[in-house]
């Protein structure tokens, strides 16, 4: 029996659509979208200080700085509105929760809120899916990495030039937080921006100098902040990275690599089963994960009132004395959020927005995985196994717009299911040849 794989994405990229000032406007729109996701335009106009309201609209003149980039993203989108259309048949579950986000603005608490926030989500997700539809797919993610290594080299100025804006010292005295708000946001940006790095590495040998530069200064942010979640999503698709680049040489040392794999998730869950304090323990957190079970139980709750619908997207925690005041009188401190993406989602838009949100990771994680046995390289999926790992512990992935997260999910889901799919992996390197032995008289 022949197993028939995906076929191997396209070596060299396709003869680019755009030229000339629209070619210098498309770049211009990526490198400006990376670095307003990493807060860094936000600083510039406000600072890194915590938003005053609970609804979401912050400063106004940063959420204005949104509008161009917005414009922007409308008239790239515009300019390949064919591939815009497969992309929407192809990744449907990305777009079918797109367009349920819209819906909810009719039984939303809060319509204004849920409208403004819709709009944001969308363009976010919708930006990761252009990046997903350039032509040069190495191209891009290079012009993304020159934006993230711009943006961490900034992060690192704020650190030690304004340390008194860019390290904190309140909660977590002495930890990094850099541009954004606090030294979570920080680390999971990082660690995030790293596994780009890595993707760099590993697929732009001509400058692998810089992405390894890159790579060192996002791991050192990373490390900077303390965040101990960000250290283990880094950890996690890191290593299955170094596993994938054993396994590709050879079918021998791919099933060595599957069985070690398999022993090694069973003993994870064996000692996470057996000894969860010291499980918790090695990510700084006890067995309520820092309160986070007990806003899990009560927003389970919430859910079961409102299942089919949700309260609307954005809504839930927009009105202290609204529905999540359930929650926060139970809990007697100012939750800003469920601390779990499908959580989130569930409160947002109920049981078919988490479902959604589930076909909308899982059918690119499997996609992404097949491709790799037709000669992909795999960091589409590597990418949405981080972003669950944050999604358990943090509103991630989708909930939360305008951030760095919900923009990749976009692009890694996009680019797993397009029918032109990630870049192709460079050739494995061939076997060293055995020395003959020489005998001796």
């Amino acid at each position: 029996m022949t197993v028939r794989t995906l076929p191997i994405p396209l070596q060299s990229a396709p003869r680019p659509q755009v030229r000339g000032i629209a070619r210098l406007f498309d770049q211009a729109v990526v490198f400006a979208g990376v670095l307003m996701l990493l807060e860094i335009i936000k600083f510039a106009i406000t600072g890194n200080g915590e938003p005053e309201d609970l609804a979401g609209a912050g400063n106004p003149l940063a959420r204005a700085a949104w509008y161009p980039l917005y414009l922007g993203i409308l008239v790239v989108l515009a300019a390949r509105i064919g591939a815009l259309a497969r992309a929407a048949v192809a990744a449907w579950p990305v777009f079918a929760l797109l367009a349920l986000t819209a819906a909810s603005v009719a039984w939303s608490v809060a319509p204004e809120v849920t409208a403004r926030r819709a709009v944001a989500v969308g363009f976010t997700v919708l930006f990761g899916v252009f990046l997903a539809l350039r032509e040069d797919r190495l191209g891009t993610l290079r012009l993304v990495g020159a934006a993230i290594l711009t943006g961490a080299a900034l992060n690192l100025l704020v650190i030690f030039a304004l340390p008194g804006a860019g390290v904190d010292h309140d909660l977590h005295p002495g930890a990094w937080k850099g541009v954004t708000v606090e030294k979570n946001a920080l680390g999971g940006d990082m660690a995030r921006a790293a596994l780009v790095m890595l993707a760099l590495c590993g697929l732009d040998r001509a400058r692998r100098g810089i992405w390894l530069a890159g790579l060192a200064v996002t791991v050192l942010l990373v490390l900077g902040s303390a965040s101990r979640t960000a250290l283990l999503a880094l950890i996690v698709p890191g290593a299955l990275y170094g596993l994938y680049l054993i396994g590709r040489r050879s079918a021998v040392t791919a099933l060595g690599v599957f069985y070690m794999a398999t022993v090694g998730a069973v003993a994870a869950g064996a000692f996470i089963l057996l000894a969860p304090d010291t499980a918790a323990g090695l990510i700084g957190k006890d067995l309520t994960l820092t309160g986070r079970t007990d806003i899990w139980e009560l927003a389970l709750a919430q859910i079961k009132a409102a299942p089919w619908t949700g309260y609307g997207f954005g809504a839930f925690w927009a009105d202290p004395y609204g529905p999540s005041y359930a929650i926060t009188s139970r809990l007697e401190w100012a939750v800003p959020s469920a601390h779990n993406t499908w959580l989130e989602t569930g409160l947002a838009l109920g049981i078919p927005g988490m479902a959604l949100l589930a076909v909308a990771v899982g059918w690119p994680l499997l996609r992404s995985m097949l491709a790799v046995l037709g000669g992909a390289a795999p960091f589409a999926g590597l990418g949405l196994v981080q972003l669950v790992l944050f999604s358990l512990s943090e509103s991630a992935i989708f909930w939360q717009p305008n951030a760095f997260s919900c923009a990749l999910f976009g692009f890694y889901a996009a680019a797993a299911l397009l029918a032109r799919a990630s870049v192709a992996a460079p050739p494995a390197p061939a076997p060293r040849p055995k020395l003959a032995r020489v005998r001796t008289a």
